[in-house]
């Protein structure tokens, strides 16, 4: 949805869908440092639940290549609702097509 409507999903950080987009996510790190800044990472399982699997990275040495993997710029001043983070799960049903 953010490479359709990007001024829409600005709230939302970048985000690779791995193995698939490893060669962007290569390409971003090493522009990043080319100019100095260092970026975290937050690796997610992409069939997991409860937090179980998340790490942040700085380097993508530290990525398995071939595991299905969400990797988003990490946030360092995320949204919050009352002080905590938060997530949306949103389910929708198809009745009719």
């Amino acid at each position: 949805m953010k490479r359709q409507f990007p001024r829409d999903y600005k709230f939302f950080p970048k985000t690779w869908l791995l193995p698939y987009e490893m060669n962007e996510l290569k390409n971003y790190i090493n522009n990043s440092n080319k100019k100095g800044s260092k970026v975290n990472f937050i690796v997610k399982p992409e069939c997991m639940s409860q937090g179980k699997g998340i790490f942040i990275t700085k380097s993508v040495e530290s990525i398995d290549p071939n595991e299905h993997l969400v990797v988003q710029k990490y946030l360092r001043t995320p949204f919050l609702i009352d002080n905590y983070k938060f997530d949306l799960r949103i389910y929708v049903l198809v009745t009719n097509v």
